[in-house]
This record gives C-alpha cells, sequence and structure tokens, in this order.
C-alpha cells in the first residue's frame, strides 16, 4: 500500500479494509497513544531497540507486563482484595511499543540484534533463555 495523506481516522480505517465503528476507533486511539509515546522516547533514542534484536524485545515486554500485573493486580488493598489502579498505563504502552519492536525484529530477520547487550540479572537471563526455547518448540 502506497502512503497519502487521509482526511479522518475513518478515511484511514477504511484503507485498511476497516469498518471505522466506535469500537474499532477506541482501539485506535489506544495503539496512536503508544505511538505517540514512541515517538516522544525514540527522539531520544533513536531506534536503540533495533539493536537488541527480537528475543531481548519480547523479554522487555514480558517484564513491562509484569511490572504490569505487580501495579494493577498484585498490590492488595487492606481487605485483601487486589488494588486495580486506572491512574498509570506507562507500562501497558511500553509493553505494547516492546511487542511492536519484536514483531519489527522478526519481520527484518533480526533474531538476536547487532550489539552485545548489558549483563544480564540471572532471572533475566533464565526467562530469556525460557522464550527462546519457546520460539524454537513452536517452529
Amino acid at each position: 500500500m502506497e502512503p497519502h495523506v487521509v482526511e479522518s481516522m475513518e478515511e484511514l480505517l477504511e484503507a485498511f479494509g476497516i469498518e471505522p465503528n466506535e469500537e474499532v476507533q477506541e482501539q485506535l486511539m489506544v495503539f496512536l497513544t503508544a505511538l505517540r509515546l514512541f515517538d516522544e522516547r525514540n527522539r531520544v533514542y533513536r531506534n536503540v531497540w533495533e539493536t537488541y534484536g527480537a528475543l531481548s524485545n519480547l523479554l522487555r515486554s514480558a517484564t513491562k507486563v509484569d511490572r504490569a500485573m505487580e501495579i494493577w493486580w498484585h498490590d492488595q488493598g487492606d481487605n485483601g482484595n487486589p488494588l486495580l489502579h486506572k491512574d498509570n498505563l506507562d507500562d501497558a504502552f511500553d509493553a505494547l511499543n516492546y511487542l511492536v519492536f519484536f514483531i519489527r525484529c522478526v519481520r527484518a530477520g533480526n533474531i538476536t540484534g547487532s550489539t552485545r547487550a548489558r549483563p544480564m540479572a540471572p532471572e533475566e537471563s533464565e526467562r530469556l533463555t525460557m522464550a527462546y526455547n519457546e520460539l524454537l518448540d513452536g517452529r
């Protein structure tokens, strides 16, 4: 598909063969928020995610999901019930962006990255090894 300027969200969705209903538009707004955060941060980091490759970005997305679970689900109130916070979604948006980085790296054939990553904590190394083995098992 060749890039062109669209006049509205509806036109953008229709260009991709998607019916522009309210649910789809709300979903798109979440993706656009993540895209805005990516744009802001990428001005500083300049595509550093590419150097780490698909597996590292997959691991980073899992770490962001774990953090979101700690904040949103496992944080217990006085009565022992989870406190489902509604005010901080940064980790969730970061997880979305790391999953996009993972997909982009896989599509580019960049599985392990081009530079050596900093030393990992033992639990990060174990998690990466497990993720890598799961990818191999899925082939």
